[in-house]
């Protein structure tokens, strides 16, 4: 009979595998999405919806274990962006997909209209014209309207509803049919374009579940080893490793981005690697980071990586380097972003103290630790004072006084919330979150810019 892996959302059914699970739906999900409990023989009747009871021996079922990898909608959504599953990028599918499913629609009623004389030739004639009608008025707007009608639709028919073709236009008759809900996303199409353009039909409260028990309980999947390969479920559109690399300038902003995102964002933690200086014995500031780009550039290496210079003078100077050299898509060279806290802070000069603007003068990690960080207990701001002077760019570059009093006041912050993540809420994240943030989003224009080459591609070849 075989075992299937099933992708639901709620109670509806989206997917199914048989004898295997889908590496791509797996890549959505982390180890601690895995719920694992034992099976309550009082919800029998709910567990017959997707299981055959009849072939399970009663001293089996009281010792079988329900596996589900389960995840909120609204993380989903947040993992599909950082993975470049973005919904510009699935709409962008759903188009040129829709171009070329018409045009192979239009070909087929071409070619079955050379057969008349075969016996189901003019019900498989009626029912391509059908289906080409259906596909040349179909816009991205009718189809997330009937999305869930049909997804009602099929839910009904796994309790043996009938489904009257009738009661139903021709739009949700052809998505029911379909096994994808009739999205056409073309040859480059993924599972996960699908899921990025469903999920919108739901709320965020809903959940994303991977129901795995068949598998395991039929022997073809062990629990154990489920993620042991997760990094090389890789998008055949990307073809790089869905961990990106991130180095900075030091092994204090690493640790800090690092600790910071686990604590903030922890369903996107994992798609994550920090440089390790100790281990690696890197050399730290802006200057060595530098040199790191051309280094990662020359040897080939696959992953994403992101390479995160300070929003200061230093870093500019250590960025001229970097000119002229024609990096691989794959490593972006990102500056910590511009902050509001910035544009109006204290600094200490040969003329006293000024406010004025330090982004892009003396912005490193630590002006981005939070207004609670950077106050003094009289309220006001720990001041950055004006170093060495860059005579190529005529700027100086400025650093916060009292750095490690600084680090030590975010080390104590970040702590206090670790142990207790309801006190997040208490505190200033804005700098930290803007970074992060920009990390998330990194690779976005690229991802557009991949799947219209991958699209103009096969529109070229399908009808050249």
């Amino acid at each position: 009979m075989g075992s299937w892996a099933t992708i639901y959302i709620g109670d509806y059914s989206i997917d199914t595998e048989k004898n295997t699970l889908n590496s791509y739906y797996l890549s959505i999900f982390q180890e601690s999405d895995l719920q694992i409990t034992k099976f309550d023989t009082s919800k029998t009747e709910e567990f017959s919806k997707h299981f055959i009871i009849e072939e399970i021996e009663e001293d089996e079922l009281s010792s079988l274990e329900i596996v589900k990898l389960v995840c909120p909608i609204s993380i989903v959504r947040d993992r599909l962006n950082l993975l470049g599953f973005t919904k510009t990028v699935s709409e962008l599918c759903f188009q040129a997909g829709l171009k070329i499913a018409t045009h192979s629609k239009q070909e087929d009623i071409k070619l079955n209209s050379q057969y008349t004389l075969h016996a189901n030739s003019e019900f498989i004639l009626n029912r391509l014209s059908n289906e080409y009608e259906v596909l040349k008025s179909l816009t991205l707007e009718s189809w997330t309207n009937a999305l869930p009608i049909v997804m009602e639709l099929k839910r009904q028919s796994r309790s043996n509803y009938q489904h009257n073709y009738e009661e139903h236009s021709a739009l949700v008759n052809y998505m029911f049919d379909d096994m994808f809900f009739g999205l056409p996303l073309g040859d480059y199409g993924d599972y996960r374009h699908l899921l990025r353009l469903i999920i919108d039909a739901f709320s965020e409260s809903d959940e994303l579940i991977y129901d795995l028990t068949d598998l395991v309980f039929g022997g073809w999947l062990d629990i154990e080893y489920l993620f042991d390969n997760s990094d090389e479920y890789i998008s055949p559109i990307h073809d790089v490793s869905h961990r990106i690399i991130v180095i900075t300038e030091g092994s204090t902003d690493a640790i800090i981005l690092e600790r910071s995102l686990k604590l903030l964002f922890p369903h996107l933690a994992n798609y994550f690697r920090f440089l390790d200086f100790k281990g690696t014995n890197i050399a730290g500031g802006a200057s060595a980071l530098a040199h790191t780009v051309k280094a990662f550039a020359g040897v080939g290496i696959v992953n994403r990586i992101i390479a995160l210079f300070d929003n200061d003078t230093g870093a500019e100077d250590a960025l001229r380097t970097l000119k002229g050299i024609n990096l691989p898509l794959n490593i972006l060279v990102l500056r910590y972003p511009e902050i509001e806290l910035a544009k109006n802070y204290p600094t200490i000069g040969p003329t006293g103290i000024a406010q004025m603007d330090v982004n892009g003068l003396a912005g490193s990690i630590e002006l981005y630790l939070g207004d609670d960080v950077l106050r003094k207990s009289d309220g006001s701001l720990i001041p950055v004072q004006w170093k060495g002077y860059v005579q190529s760019l005529q700027k100086y570059q400025g650093e916060i006084i009292s750095k490690t009093d600084v680090q030590n006041t975010f080390w104590d912050k970040i702590k206090k919330c670790e142990d207790d993540p309801s006190l997040i809420n208490n505190y200033d994240w804005s700098g930290i979150k803007d970074i992060l943030n920009q990390m998330f989003t990194a690779f976005h224009k690229i991802d557009e810019d991949n799947i219209l080459r991958a699209i103009s591609e096969t529109v070229q070849s399908r009808f050249d």
